[in-house]
């Protein structure tokens, strides 16, 4: 994929996620309150996790929910599409 896409599908994933606030303990996060819109993004956070970590997980589910649409969408940008 191009780098400009990437970064853009990557921010459009970080971004379904909202932390609101987070609890630490001797410098150790162990809680976090975030908003999610679904029932994928639950159970993203376990102890220590920061919120840069939270994002990449809730991107990582966002992109496998719809990389199909993606395909379908940027479809014409490829390679194989240009050449026929």
């Amino acid at each position: 994929m191009k780098v400009r896409l990437l970064k853009k599908l990557r921010n459009e994933g970080r971004d379904q996620v909202h932390v609101h606030s987070i609890t630490s303990e001797n410098g150790i996060i162990t809680g976090m309150s975030y908003s999610h819109p679904g029932e994928g993004y639950r159970d993203l956070f376990c102890m220590g996790t920061t919120e840069d970590e939270l994002k990449d997980k809730a991107c990582i589910v966002w992109l496998s929910k719809n990389i199909q649409q993606i395909r379908e969408r940027y479809k014409k940008y490829t390679r194989k599409y240009k050449l026929k």
